[in-house]
């Protein structure tokens, strides 16, 4: 199913449509909100109330760039959670790398990539390359300027490019 007809059943209220974009892209806003909330077991719940909040306010979308409005979606929920119970949760600050490392098959290299590149970095190339999202959707998922986000994205790739070719 093309992401534009997703959006016109999801208008549509079609069950089926949300269970194939629940699929889609649920490890995309997981990867959103764990970034953030460090908690595996608050972000699983977050990860549900974002799909709900995206289906209750379908009709709101303006039809350009899917994925950045339900990232928005996601880091919105993310930031408002982390406001309310701040000192309540537990962070994991290693739980990024081990949470998106575990659901590829490559997981070496990007645990590779996790060591050489910058935090940033690490989470611009995860963006483009794992979940295949535009610069101008990394921008917006992550609130950086596309020029930031293409710099640092070309930077990884540079740091990459030398790791893995002195590796060899």
């Amino acid at each position: 199913m093309t992401e534009t007809l997703m959006i016109k059943r999801l208008k549509n209220h079609d069950e089926e449509a949300f269970d194939y974009c629940y699929e889609t892209y649920k490890n995309l806003v997981y990867f959103q909100i764990i970034k953030l909330i460090k908690n595996k077991e608050l972000t699983e719940e977050l990860v549900q109330d974002t799909f709900l909040k995206m289906y209750l306010n379908i009709d709101k979308f303006d039809g350009k760039y899917f994925k950045a409005w339900l990232l928005k979606i996601a880091n919105n929920l993310a930031i408002s959670e982390l406001r309310k119970k701040k000192d309540e949760i537990e962070y994991n600050d290693n739980i990024i790398c081990e949470e998106v490392i575990s659901t590829f098959s490559h997981n070496d290299t990007l645990r590779d990539l996790k060591a050489i590149l910058s935090s940033d970095e690490f989470i611009i190339v995860v963006y483009r390359i794992i979940y295949d999202l535009k610069t101008r959707e990394v921008a917006d998922a992550m609130n950086l300027p596309i020029g930031t986000v293409s710099w640092k994205y070309n930077e990884a790739i540079k740091k990459a490019k030398k790791y893995f070719k002195e590796e060899k």
